[in-house]
């Protein structure tokens, strides 16, 4: 009873008001909409998961969001910013690839397509500009996917302000699975692809298309009807 005098309405196991002591007159809500949300024991629910000193370094808030579906967006996007980078080349990844063509539009321009020749060339006019590549220290068991000797070749080792490193501080069993560039702590790409080989593609997800053809995966395309583009027997599929 409350304190006016009116009946109080019953209240169910969650604490909410129970269906039978609603007001008949009242609007009524969906039946879905009154259940509370469960927790199945997940001690995040609800609560930040982005936390700076615990789960990440550090948060910051950006003026402008855009979102690049496929591969051939998003590595035009990466080569204009980083064309445009005056301090530092940031490029966090599962893998790298030196050979990968960034640009495949067939048009000429100052700069190479290939990230490794780019990231070099640019660095060249550049006095104040350094590039930092880190990768993952990858299993054995995805060494024919993956550029070989990237660490020790030349490709890497092209210019003095050229660092890349490979990274294998984690638990047994996980991989360093982030995707991360960063152009003068202004611009940023946080996603799915890396700059590697198999990852550019168009919205057309063309079957044969010479353009998705990467280094190490086979030059030259079966070009049978009806069937799908395979550059090789560890090609782009």
């Amino acid at each position: 009873m409350s304190r006016d005098g009116v009946p109080a309405p019953r209240r169910g196991h969650h604490g909410l008001p129970s269906m039978s002591a609603r007001d008949p007159a009242a609007p009524q809500t969906p039946r879905c909409a009154e259940r509370t949300p469960v927790n199945h024991g997940a001690s995040l629910v609800g609560a930040a998961i982005a936390v700076e000193g615990r789960t990440c370094w550090r948060l910051a808030r950006a003026g402008r969001v855009a979102f690049l579906v496929d591969g051939a967006a998003y590595f035009a996007a990466v080569a204009a910013a980083v064309e445009r980078a005056e301090r530092s080349i940031l490029i966090l990844g599962w893998d790298v690839h030196s050979g990968i063509r960034l640009r495949r539009d067939g048009r000429r321009r100052e700069l190479p397509d290939a990230l490794g020749d780019f990231l070099a060339t640019l660095l060249s006019r550049r006095a104040a500009l350094h590039a930092n590549i880190l990768a993952w220290d990858f299993a054995m068991i995805y060494a024919l996917e993956r550029e070989p000797l990237a660490l020790f070749g030349r490709a890497w080792r092209k210019h003095p302000r050229l660092h890349f490193q490979l990274d294998a501080n984690h638990p047994v069993g996980a991989s360093h699975h982030q995707k991360v560039v960063v152009v003068d702590d202004a611009v940023a790409f946080v996603g799915g692809l890396d700059l590697a080989a198999c990852r550019w593609d168009t919205s057309e997800h063309l079957a044969e298309d010479p353009r998705r053809v990467d280094p190490g995966f086979g030059q030259r395309l079966r070009q049978r009807r009806h069937q799908p583009l395979k550059v090789g027997w560890r090609g782009c599929t």
